[in-house]
């Protein structure tokens, strides 16, 4: 029986197990599950050429990712930073300085990314958001549409509250984005908006252990499985 079990396990030896190849692909899939759970921003809108600002709040502090379709790489980064001081406050963003724009020449119209990266207090506060003077700050990019998103993920509460022809006040729930506010050239629609940021909280270990239990119950599953199979062989 000892002789039989190594040579049916022997060939098994030479390349990836069942059971292993079963415990990649659930720990792949419970990463995955984790990494879907963080903040996607929305994707650019048009008419292009057009600016997607989105205001990410964290335990560490916020960051206004700027997303231009149709923009100069030059021209996006120069005004990163005057936008987060419009965004932020002149306090927040003494040492501000943008990240090097990257650029995705693969989408049409190419689309350009860079952030800027500022200090919040842990406790709770309030920024106020107004479309005109953002769109003032963009008026050298001859932007035809800008969107303002407010994200969050679960060190962080916000309510957006927008003052805009049929605008609704948007309590964000934890990993979501709320629209601030946007605009088209030329639409003649005005629109601010008071975002009242919560401090921040003790991230809920939950997710992590009902991950982690599943990943436990995985692998007992397969080295039940592996020693099953080795201690009866198949004919």
């Amino acid at each position: 029986m000892i002789e039989t079990s190594r040579r049916n396990l022997a060939p098994a030896a030479k390349g990836t197990r069942p059971g292993s190849r079963w415990l990649v692909l659930l720990a792949a899939l419970w990463l995955s599950g984790c990494a879907a759970s963080s903040t996607s921003g929305p994707p650019p809108t048009g008419p292009y050429p057009s600016v997607t600002a989105i205001v990410q709040f964290t335990a560490e502090g916020a960051e206004l990712e700027l997303i231009g379709a149709g923009v100069s790489p030059f021209d996006l980064a120069e005004v990163s930073v005057p936008l987060a001081r419009e965004v932020f406050g002149s306090a927040s963003t003494r040492d501000a300085f943008p990240t090097a724009p990257s650029t995705a020449a693969d989408s049409d119209p190419p689309l350009v990314t860079t952030t800027v990266r500022v200090v919040l207090p842990e406790e709770g506060t309030q920024l106020s958001l107004d479309g005109n003077a953002i769109e003032e700050l963009l008026r050298s990019m001859k932007t035809r549409s800008l969107a303002v998103w407010a994200c969050t993920n679960d060190d962080r509460s916000i309510l957006v509250t927008t003052q805009a022809p049929g605008a609704v006040s948007s309590d964000a729930i934890s990993g979501t984005c709320e629209v601030a506010g946007t605009s088209i050239a030329k639409d003649g629609v005005t629109w601010t908006a008071t975002v009242d940021v919560g401090p921040v909280t003790g991230r809920s270990v939950w997710p992590i252990a009902i991950g982690v239990i599943v990943l436990l119950i995985a692998i007992g599953g397969v080295v039940l499985l592996v020693r099953s199979r080795s201690t009866h062989p198949a004919a």
